[in-house]
């Protein structure tokens, strides 16, 4: 959740007061899914970089996709939901 979030704080369209972030949570005995919707204002979809070793960015995806079973990517540039699940431990 916390790497979802991040990224949505971080390339969502500066300078305005007025925008917003919403976090998701569904937990059932199968599942676990977590989205982050936020306003948009990137021009380009999230993806999987592949970081050096030096590199301070660029592993967040990567990650949530290594632990999650499944990452969907919804919306434009005028919002997005990464949606990623698995099943509970």
């Amino acid at each position: 959740m916390s790497e979802l979030s991040t990224n949505a704080l971080t390339h969502m369209v500066s300078g305005s007061e007025a925008r917003t972030l919403q976090i998701t949570l569904a937990v059932t005995p199968l599942f676990v899914a977590i989205s982050v919707t936020d306003d948009g204002g990137h021009p380009e979809e999230p993806r999987v970089t592949h970081a050096g070793d030096e590199a301070t960015h660029g592993r967040g995806l990567s990650i949530v996709m290594t632990l999650a079973a499944r990452l969907d990517i919804t919306g434009n540039d005028h919002g997005r939901t990464p949606l990623a699940g698995t099943a509970p431990c």
